[in-house]
Order: structure tokens, then sequence, then C-alpha cells
């Protein structure tokens, strides 16, 4: 089967379903591809939560040998966010099954950028090490919470399996290595903190609800803290972000904090102080800052279907006409 699927199928796309006997386990050679549990059932309410779980779950062991899938969603089903969440942490292929003119763009539009393209996490999502052996679809308390790792940030998505609160805890391992510091925004909440890496946040969720915490390790020199959160209005922004720097430069107390992200859109970061000046592409730009949390925001418009990574240069020191006085004395 799989030499007709590298004869007919372009770039061997095929997903092994029902594939988890020891015989299939031992035979992805050219498709690894593999759904990870049971599939999407839109008419079982009951089955909704129990997907995520069972997919994450066995993903502790599936993600080793293949390319786990998550199965489709329809984007206009009753818990049609929550299962977007989960893919969008779970680092799998993304596609629904909706009937042709009945669609949730709003929803879609958080997924995938305007050419297509998907901000894919970079390993199967797990459960973290604290809800291992939780029974989080019936103990009433615990969060199934699923995380993955980005280019720059880490993921974790917090879901509430059961039908009555839950609460789910989450921080840096106190093994972590540096940076100590971490900033943590929460996507539904649109939350700014920023922890040590032996400190927790707490999110409490009704029945059914989930949220997507961005965990981005903060840059420091000198009085400057600097920590890229990426496109926040899409589930996974943290994957937008490619790269990262901070650097002290000549004269003293000024620097410069770049990020760059893989396309346009509410691009978001950790700063303090407030810079004195952001720029995308080398241009000036209109920005907002909350000094209360230091969340820096930048607006940039998207170019219709076009995808292209941009450059956020934000930068702190004196004013411009300080400079042109000192250089004139």
């Amino acid at each position: 089967m799989e030499a007709s699927v590298g004869e007919h199928f372009r770039g061997n796309r095929c997903i092994n379903c029902m594939c988890h006997s020891s015989e299939n386990l031992y035979h992805y050679r050219e498709t690894s591809l593999l759904r990870a549990a049971d599939d999407f059932y839109p008419d079982e309410p009951a089955a909704q939560p129990v997907h995520l779980a069972h997919v994450s779950y066995n993903s502790l062991f599936l993600g080793e040998i293949g390319h786990v899938d998550w199965d489709m969603f329809t984007s206009t089903h009753s818990d049609a966010h929550m299962h977007a969440a989960a893919r969008a942490v779970g680092g799998c292929p993304i596609y629904v099954s909706d009937q042709p003119g009945e669609h949730d763009f709003d929803l879609l539009r958080t997924l995938v950028l305007p050419d297509g393209t998907a901000l894919l996490a970079r390993h199967a999502g797990r459960p973290t090490r604290d809800v291992l052996f939780s029974d989080v679809n019936a103990d009433g308390v615990s969060a199934l919470k699923i995380w993955n790792e980005n280019a720059c940030t880490g993921v974790v998505g917090a879901f509430n399996e059961g039908e009555d609160g839950a609460r789910g805890g989450g921080g840096s391992s106190p093994a972590a290595p540096p940076p100590a510091e971490y900033a943590l925004y929460t996507h539904r909440a649109e939350g700014l903190r920023v922890l040590g890496a032996e400190d927790a946040v707490e999110v409490r969720l009704a029945a059914r609800e989930w949220e997507i915490v961005v965990v981005a390790p903060v840059r420091a020199e000198g009085e400057v803290r600097w920590a890229p959160l990426g496109l926040l209005d899409m589930l996974n922004g943290g994957g937008a972000v490619l790269s990262s720097s901070l650097a002290l430069s000549s004269p003293p107390g000024e620097a410069a904090a770049t990020a760059v992200v893989r396309a346009a859109g509410r691009i978001g970061a950790f700063a303090r102080p407030a810079p004195l000046e952001v720029c995308v592409d080398g241009s000036p730009v209109r920005f907002e800052y909350d000094e209360g949390s230091g969340l820096l925001t930048v607006n940039v418009a998207a170019d219709g279907a076009e995808v292209e990574p941009l450059e956020l240069r934000a930068r702190w020191g004196p004013p411009a006409e300080e400079e042109e006085e000192e250089q004139q004395s």
C-alpha cells in the first residue's frame, strides 16, 4: 500500500487510521502520519472532551514513532473552539470537514495564515507531567494540560474535560535552564504575567472551557527585559516567532531588541521599560504599551494572501532630539 501511495499520491499524502496494531507500528517506513485515537464524532456530545484526552495521552508513545494526526473537525460544531485549541497545541495537520458554505472563518483564521499555512508546534502535543496519572475526564479537579514547543516559545493548552469546574496550574520546572524568568500570555483572558522558574499560575475553567498560554523566555540586558509573544490573535501565536535578540549598544543606556515574526497581524511582546521607538522592517510604527503588565502590541496590516516574515525592532535610549544635541555639542 505504501508503494502505491508513493507512486500515485504526491508527497506520500496518506494518513494511517485504525493503525495501532503491532504490525502497523513497526512498519511506518514511508507514511508516518498516524491517527492517534478514535475519530471525531460530531453527533456524540460525550465523545468531544474524551477525544482530546485519548489523542494527547496516546501521543506519549505514538509521538515518538510518527507524526500524530488528531482527525478533522467541523468549524461550526458546538465544541469547535475546543477542538481548534487542542489542534493548535497538538503539532498536527489542521483540516476540517465542513459542509460547503458552512464555515466559521473567524475561528479558522486563528489556526491558519492567509496563505493557507499553519503555525505548527514542533512536537506531538503531550500531557504535562503533573497530570500524567490524573483522570482528567472524571476526577472533577484536574484540567487536561497539553504542552508543546515552538522555535522560540512554549505553549500549554488547558482543557476542562469534565462537567464541573476544574483548575489547571502551571509553571516552569525548577530545573529549567536560564533564563530564570518567563512571560506567560493567556490567549482568551488576554493577560500577561512574568514568572520565575519556580512560580506557577492557576487557571480556573468551567465545564468544557479551555485556555492557551504562551510561555516566552525573558531576555535581560541591564535594565531592559524582552520576550516576544508572537501573533496574539492566533491560537498558537507563539509559533510565529522565528527568532529574537536583545543587546546593549553604545553609547551607554541604549539597547535594541528584535523579533522576526512569520506574518503580519497583531504582534505582542513583553517589554520593560516601555521602548522609545518600535520599527517594522526598518520603518517606525505606532505601538501600544501597557505599563501595568509590560505588554507591547503592534498592529501590522496584512497584504492580501501574501505571507512574508517581518522584523520587529524596539529601541531604548535617549530621545532622537537628545542624540542630535549630543552629536552637535
